[in-house]
């Protein structure tokens, strides 16, 4: 495929260990950043942890 003058190419995703959001309270970071730096991606793996522990103790009480 060629380029044209004026053509617009996506932006290349980031690295898969590399995140990038709109700025929050949890994470007000904006540029390309960590995982393991990042506010959002640390909550969002301690709630999830939450609720697989959630179903593994559901699992163990015979309720799943």
């Amino acid at each position: 495929m060629t380029e044209r003058k004026g053509d617009v190419r996506p932006a290349d995703p980031p690295p898969q260990d590399m995140v990038v959001h709109k700025s929050t309270r949890e994470c007000p970071m904006i540029e390309p950043h960590p995982r393991t730096s990042c506010g959002i991606v640390r909550e969002r793996e301690a709630n999830r942890e939450r609720a697989d522990e959630e179903r593994r103790k559901a699992r163990r009480q015979g309720g799943g």
